[in-house]
């Protein structure tokens, strides 16, 4: 079931870059002494031009150890720009400074 999960969520990202978003899906682990085993943290950022700085800046729009808040989150955002056509990131985070 995971993998239907992620194979979802990779072809949201693709028709949401398909549509001009430049958003990047990425995966991170760590370890949680509470649960005593590896987590893995979802995070979804979008890429923006930023003009002081003269190139792409991620912001970090979610972030979650659940991979189907993560397929949920990519399906807002794929309502959000057939809507609207463009994603408001003003209701998101700040940058990541990595880029």
């Amino acid at each position: 079931m995971a993998t239907n999960h992620l194979r979802m969520i990779k072809k949201l990202q693709k028709g949401l870059n398909v549509k001009g978003q430049q958003i990047l899906y990425n995966t991170k682990q760590f370890y949680s002494t509470k649960l005593g085993r590896p987590v893995t943290q979802y995070v979804i950022r979008k890429a923006v031009f930023d003009e002081e700085k003269g190139r792409n800046v991620n912001i970090e729009l979610f972030s979650s150890c659940s991979q189907i808040d993560t397929l949920r989150f990519m399906i807002s955002l794929w309502k959000e720009t057939c809507e609207k056509g463009e994603i408001d990131i003003s209701k998101w985070s700040k940058p990541d400074g990595k880029s």
